[in-house]
């Protein structure tokens, strides 16, 4: 074997590169590649390697302790030269030092800003194949307009005639007022079609999502229940719903929700069920009242479902 083409382990001398110091760096390689040159030629390859491994591994604490001694006295004169600068210099210090917060902080709260503006509704599992339709008008006054608000009967006809859409549900927001017991509760809501939460996730903390089929079902998040039911499981009991247009309901609390996160779009405390006549209306397309949202296909192409669903009008005359 010829000792000249051998040579030691690359790792090992990598290592060794890395840790020594500079002035040490090149004297320290050259010894142990003669030591395992030496080796290498009278006792064989084999052993010179783990000779090279023992000696390299038994030197790393002598290294790594001179490493992190040199590190931290060289952080301590840095202080002490920064601190003498700045009690010499306290006015140029104070300028720059402030300059230096106010622009990380800002920096900071702009980069939690649009951290946040970007996590609007990412715990939505299906958030990418659901989409909101909106009913875009010419006004003779105004031009062409989009309005959030579409007839009932549009998501029940886009989910039965386009196989594109998986599902569709509806919401209506609610401002009611609910008594019960002596307590009078106020609070923002929805009512929605019983495959809302379906489509969303808004984790169920007890009862069923299902129970919204029926009618006289309510269902309110953790916050509504612990505020007003404090240390009372408040499913099973029932609440007198008082709407803004007179009407006085019954309701039964069949679930509990988990509180809508900061991060949604949608915002409530409480999801009834529609309204019987909208929930079987297959034929109101003129009444612009509820906020139609569809879910599709994983395969489905969006641009020609669009394109098929501006021209809505063709497929439904009546409307």
């Amino acid at each position: 074997m010829n000792i000249f083409n051998l040579k030691p382990p690359k790792l090992g001398d990598l290592v060794l590169k890395r840790i020594a110091n500079y002035e040490d760096n090149v004297s320290l390689r050259g010894d142990f590649n003669e030591e395992f040159d030496s080796i290498a030629g009278s006792k064989g390859y084999l052993f010179a390697w783990f000779w090279y491994w023992l000696h390299l591994l038994r030197s790393m604490p002598s290294f790594l302790g001179d490493i992190i001694y040199w590190r931290i006295l060289l952080f301590t004169n840095n202080v002490k030269t920064a601190w003498r600068f700045i009690k010499r210099h306290k006015g140029y210090s104070f300028i720059n030092i402030a300059g230096l917060a106010f622009g990380l902080s800002i920096f900071i709260l702009t980069l939690m800003y649009v951290r946040y503006e970007y996590s609007f509704d990412s715990f939505h599992e299906k958030g990418d194949r659901i989409f909101r339709v909106f009913d875009t008008s010419n006004d003779k006054f105004y031009g062409w307009e989009n309005s959030v608000p579409t007839p009932p009967a549009l998501g029940p006809a886009l989910k039965e005639d386009f196989p594109e859409v998986v599902n569709s549900t509806r919401i209506k927001g609610n401002i009611a007022s609910f008594v019960y017991k002596d307590q009078f509760i106020q609070e923002e809501g929805i009512s929605s079609d019983a495959d809302f939460l379906d489509m969303f996730n808004f984790p169920m903390v007890s009862g069923h999502a299902q129970s919204l089929r029926n009618p006289d079902s309510i269902l309110i998040s953790q916050e509504m229940a612990s505020k007003y039911f404090r240390g009372v499981n408040p499913v099973g009991k029932i609440l007198q719903m008082n709407s803004v247009t007179g009407e006085t309901r019954q309701l039964n609390i069949t679930g509990i929700f988990q509180s809508v996160p900061d991060n949604s779009h949608l915002k409530f405390e409480y999801i009834t069920s529609l309204p019987k006549d909208m929930i079987n209306s297959s034929s109101n397309w003129n009444s612009n009242s509820v906020i139609t949202y569809i879910e599709i296909h994983p395969s489905a192409n969006t641009k020609e479902l669009e394109e098929k669903i501006a021209a809505v009008k063709t497929y439904y005359p009546e409307k």
